[in-house]
C-alpha cells in the first residue's frame, strides 16, 4: 500500500515533539539566566540599566520554574532593590545544595548592588541638573 505525501508528513509531525513548557527549557536543569560578569556590566551600561531589569527578571524566572513557586518575576524584577538579597540567597542555596564550588559572595555581591542604587538614586534626585 502506497503511502501519500500528506500521510508521510502527519506522520513525520507525529513523531516529532517538542515541548514548549517552561519545565524543559533549562536542558542542564540550572535554575539560572547564565550570563558572564562581562556580559552583565557592559549591556548594563549601554542599555541604561534595562538589561540588569531584564537579568533579574530572567533569573525570578528560572527560579520560579525550578523550585515551583509561586512567585511574580516581573513585580521582583522591577523592584529588585527590594528582592535581590532573595535572589543571592537563592543562588547560594542552590550552590550548597549541588555541592558547586564558586567564588561567589551572596551577601556581599547583594548588598554591594543594593548601595549602589541606593547612591545612584540620591544623585539622581539631589545633583542632577535640570
Amino acid at each position: 500500500m502506497a503511502t501519500t505525501e500528506n500521510e508521510t508528513n502527519s506522520n513525520i509531525d507525529n513523531q516529532i515533539t517538542t515541548d514548549t513548557s517552561d519545565t524543559l527549557h533549562n536542558k542542564q536543569g540550572i535554575p539560572f539566566f547564565h550570563v558572564s560578569i562581562n556580559k552583565l556590566i557592559i549591556m548594563s551600561v549601554v542599555t541604561m540599566g534595562l538589561y540588569t531589569l531584564y537579568w533579574f527578571y530572567k533569573q525570578w524566572k528560572e527560579i520560579k520554574i525550578y523550585y515551583q513557586l509561586d512567585i511574580w518575576p516581573i513585580p521582583r524584577a522591577i523592584f529588585a532593590l527590594f528582592f535581590t538579597h532573595s535572589l543571592f540567597r537563592y543562588i547560594d542555596g542552590y550552590l550548597d545544595e549541588n555541592q558547586r564550588e564558586y567564588k561567589w559572595q551572596g551577601s556581599s555581591s547583594a548588598t554591594l548592588y543594593v548601595w549602589i542604587i541606593i547612591i545612584e538614586l540620591f544623585h539622581q534626585l539631589f545633583f542632577r541638573k535640570f
